[in-house]
C-alpha cells in the first residue's frame, strides 16, 4: 500500500510546524536564508510527519510525537526514516502545497507540480518523441494537464531511481491517458536501457499512477505494483 498527503501551507499553523521539528531539523529550519524555500521545507515536514504518524498508528496502535519522527536528508538529496526501516518517503512541493508518498517500498518517488502553460519550445527540450505526440494529440482544455503529468511523471521516476534531475529527461517517457480528479489511474513508465541507476547494472521496471486535485497534478512511482490510497 502506499499511503499519501497533500496539504496546503497556513501560516496560522506556524508554530505548531516548527513544534514538530527535532532540534537538528530546527536548526536546519533557520538556516534557511530564503523566505519560500523556509516554508517549502517546513511544509513539506509537516506533512511527511502527519502522514508517517497516521500510517504507523494504524498498522501498531501506538501514538507517536511528530518531533520524535525524524527526517533524514541524504547525500542524494532524498529524505530518509532512520526509525521506520523498510519505510520508503517522498516528498514534493509546489506553489504552497506539499505532496507526500509513504510505503515499503524498495523505489518510491513523487511528484506535484501545478498546472500551468509551459513555453513553445519545453515539450521539444525535455520530451520523448512518443511524449510529444500524446501532447498534441491532447484536446487545447486539457493539453497543459497533459504537458504537466508527463512532466510530473518524469520526475516521480527519477526520485525513485535516486537521480532527480541529474540526467536527460528524454532517457524516461510517461505515456497515459489524461489524469482525472476521480481516481488515481496508471501510466506507463519505459526507461532507456542506458539510464544509469546507483548500484545497479539494469534499469527497474516502475509502474506509475497520477491524478489531478485542483489545479494540480500529482504522481507516483513505484517498483511495486501496490495501487495508491
Amino acid at each position: 500500500m502506499i499511503s499519501w498527503s497533500m496539504e496546503a501551507y497556513d501560516p496560522r499553523l506556524l508554530p505548531a510546524m516548527l513544534a514538530a521539528l527535532s532540534p537538528d531539523e530546527r536548526r536546519r529550519c533557520d538556516a534557511f536564508r530564503v523566505e519560500k524555500r523556509r516554508a517549502d521545507w517546513l511544509l513539506g515536514r509537516w506533512t511527511a510527519k502527519r502522514l508517517v504518524r497516521a500510517v504507523w498508528r494504524a498498522d501498531s496502535g501506538e501514538w507517536r510525537s511528530l518531533e520524535s519522527i525524524v527526517i533524514a536528508r541524504l547525500p542524494s538529496g532524498a529524505v530518509a526514516l532512520p526509525d521506520f526501516p523498510g519505510w520508503r518517503l517522498s516528498i514534493s512541493h509546489s506553489a504552497g502545497r506539499a505532496f507526500c508518498a509513504l510505503g515499503e517500498q524498495a523505489m518510491l518517488g513523487a511528484d506535484l507540480e501545478r498546472i500551468v502553460p509551459r513555453a513553445p519550445g519545453f515539450a521539444a527540450d525535455y520530451f520523448t518523441t512518443a511524449e510529444r505526440a500524446l501532447t498534441a494529440a491532447a484536446d487545447a482544455a486539457h493539453r497543459d494537464l497533459m504537458t504537466t503529468a508527463i512532466w510530473c511523471g518524469k520526475e516521480a521516476a527519477l526520485k525513485a531511481l535516486g537521480l532527480g534531475l541529474t540526467v536527460d529527461t528524454r532517457t524516461v517517457a510517461c505515456l497515459g491517458a489524461v489524469p482525472t480528479a476521480d481516481a488515481w489511474t496508471r501510466f506507463t513508465i519505459a526507461l532507456e536501457e542506458s539510464i544509469p541507476i546507483p548500484g545497479s547494472g539494469a534499469a527497474p521496471a516502475l509502474l506509475g499512477w497520477w491524478r489531478r486535485l485542483d489545479d494540480f497534478v500529482l504522481t507516483l512511482a513505484a517498483d511495486r505494483a501496490v495501487a495508491p490510497t
